[in-house]
């Protein structure tokens, strides 16, 4: 996002050239002619036009054409359009216009603009070429048009009809293919006026798409918003990804070398079959090759060889899973790549067999026997078992599934693989315990230990990972100073690790959580774990709330307290759903008072209809999770 911004000031930056010689396309003419009051006040798109033509020998050619009306948006991003460009891809047209008053005001051409080839996932050799308009104002209208060709790696193409939160007034789709070629489109989350199936050009348009609506806790646009999936078919040939089946098979080949058990590096392999050489084999590739993610050419779909992977320790995640999979082959155990999409993304369409839906990959193993981990297993449609591991992701054991791949769909590379819906995801168990005293000026000190267990919950893992004795302390510490900002670190002992879990222990001391009140003391605890979520402003949702990794959090502490010191009573918050259960209880003894927090988790995400009867959970974990007791002297 500030990449972004930095590229759209640098745009604006450059100033307008001289529109009073420039042509004015046809295409403008309906919108210099326009009311500018008619599209409101609010920021919207106007029209967006997508045309594609197909070539027989794989190249493309592409025009893309926007309208956007400023209206009360910020002029600087909602007048900046960008293109993403294949490898080798040549720009013919890029321009951009603003328009005042019913005529345009600046224009700038393709020598204006900014590319980059940078990914938050790493380093492509796509290019994404950005242009702005020049210096819009509010109430302004500003156009784009792109012109390219590009190679493009399969006959599809994805067609995006609303690209961002704005509404759409109008979007236009135009797909010419081969002479004798077919057009196919599947729409998804958009009803769509177009034929299935054609074999001449094709039109479609959709009309009055809504704004998205900026909610909290909302999911990724790319979750929500429309997408059309374009294929060209050849006569006689069939659609390459025409059917799942058919998009495995065409992965399992591409994946074939690279994960054959002849590819295997020497000494990887390790002898037998049973449980216990999978998951050694699995936590070697999870654990010693870094991942590093550079998508050139073929290497965007195609995984290196094992060997080259494994002599380099590092890969992308399809690099991984290939070495993975040619490893358990040489031990004579039978694996296939995966094809899968996170959830931050977007939710795979089933009825869309498309290469493009998926961002990701893992590893299928068909267990050699009875043992396989449940929690990661399930029946393929043809009735066989599959055993699913992410040797890309450090935080998920052997045996589990993340929150970001439990129970999406994913396509096994296989001839008689196909769609797989993923189990769910296994649960992350978090447990933290507090033991110490307080003492009579009021300080604290104690011992915490922390217990993960199942996926590592991303806050907590950096102090589990295997650093150096300092460096863990200068963790723990940075930790313990954000929630307590004037707790010291005393000590810090090792981490223990296991397959499935991990613990942490260390001595702490603060005096920062009780204060005088008249002669008595206020104790007021500061949960590693409070305020997990919080509230929507209001009930009047239309989008899911995303709460997070399915799991449990547990938090238990027992402090010794000064003789003579009386806790007031306080009441418990609970709270019960279909989505989880809260409970906080306050409890004391003579000589101690404890404190139990419970926050059990089972859905990802509360759906907007939902929010009304789920709303007391806000207000037992606001509740809960702020305790303060009043220690009343004798």
């Amino acid at each position: 996002m500030r990449r972004a911004a930095l590229a759209i000031a640098m745009l604006v930056a450059m100033g307008a050239s001289s529109a009073a010689a420039e042509p004015r396309p046809r295409w403008l003419a309906p919108f210099l002619a326009a009311d500018p009051s008619a599209a409101g006040a609010h920021a919207a798109v106007l029209r967006d036009e997508t045309a594609i033509r197909f070539a027989r020998d794989g190249m493309r050619h592409v025009v893309r054409r926007r309208v956007v009306a400023i209206g009360d948006g910020d002029p600087q991003s909602l007048g900046a359009f960008a293109v993403m460009l294949e490898p080798g891809g040549v720009l013919a047209t890029f321009r951009a216009w603003t328009i005042r008053g019913g005529d345009i005001a600046g224009t700038t051409g393709a020598d204006g603009c900014v590319e980059s080839a940078l990914d938050r996932d790493g380093y492509v050799d796509t290019r994404t070429l950005m242009l702005a308009a020049p210096l819009p104002r509010a109430g302004d209208r500003v156009a784009f048009e792109a012109e390219w060709d590009e190679r493009a790696p399969f006959p599809t193409y994805v067609w995006m009809p609303q690209q961002g939160r704005l509404p759409v007034t109008s979007a236009a789709l135009h797909v010419e293919p081969p002479h004798g070629w077919a057009v196919r489109l599947h729409p998804s989350r958009v009803a769509l006026a177009a034929p299935d199936s054609s074999t001449g050009s094709v039109d479609a348009e959709v009309r009055a798409l809504p704004s998205v609506p900026d909610e909290p806790g909302r999911p990724a646009d790319s979750a929500l918003l429309p997408r059309v999936f374009v294929h060209a078919v050849r006569a006689g040939t069939g659609d390459a990804f025409g059917s799942w089946n058919a998009l495995a098979c065409w992965y399992a080949a591409l994946a074939r070398d690279a994960s054959a058990a002849a590819a295997c590096p020497p000494g990887l392999a390790l002898a037998g079959d049973g449980a216990g050489a999978i998951a050694r084999i699995a936590s070697v590739v999870q654990d010693r090759i870094r991942y590093v993610a550079i998508e050139l050419g073929a290497g965007r779909w195609q995984p290196r060889s094992a060997t080259d992977t494994w002599n380099r320790r590092f890969g992308d995640c399809k690099d991984k899973a290939s070495l993975l999979v040619s490893a358990l082959a040489a031990s004579g155990v039978t694996a296939r790549p995966v094809l899968v999409c996170t959830r931050s993304r977007w939710d795979v369409d089933a009825g869309a067999p498309d290469p493009s839906q998926f961002n990701h990959c893992i590893v299928a193993i068909a267990w050699p026997d009875s043992s396989a981990p449940a929690a990661a297993t399930v029946s393929a449609a043809n009735g066989r078992r599959w055993t699913f591991f992410d040797p890309t992701d450090p935080t998920v054991p052997f045996g589990a599934i993340s929150a970001e791949l439990g129970g999406t769909w994913g396509v096994v590379a296989d001839s008689a693989g196909g769609l797989v819906r993923l189990p769910p995801p296994t649960a992350t168990d978090v447990r933290i315990d507090v033991a110490g005293a307080i003492r009579d000026d009021g300080t604290l000190r104690g011992d915490i230990r922390i217990v993960l267990r199942g996926p590592r919950e991303p806050s907590l893992w950096p102090l589990f990972e295997p650093v150096d004795a300092g460096e863990r302390e200068s963790r723990v510490r940075a930790w313990l100073l954000a929630h307590w900002p004037h707790a010291h670190l005393e000590s810090c002992r090792p981490a223990r690790a296991a397959a499935d879990s991990a613990s942490l222990e260390f001595t702490f001391a603060t005096g920062d959580m009780t204060r005088p009140v008249a002669g008595d003391r206020m104790l007021t605890p500061v949960f590693f774990t409070r305020d997990a979520l919080s509230p929507p402003p209001d009930t009047a949702r239309t989008l899911p709330l995303v709460l997070g990794a399915p799991g449990t959090i547990v938090e238990h502490w027992r402090l010794a307290i000064p003789d003579g010191w009386d806790p007031e009573p306080r009441p418990a918050a609970e709270w019960h759903g279909d989505e989880g259960d809260y409970a906080a209880a306050i409890q004391s003894q003579p000589g101690s008072i404890t404190f139990d927090r419970r926050w059990k988790l089972r859905a990802w995400a509360l759906q907007a209809d939902r929010l009304p009867a789920a709303w007391p959970m806000f207000t037992a974990m606001r509740a809960g999770d702020h305790p303060s007791v009043l220690l009343r002297g004798r």
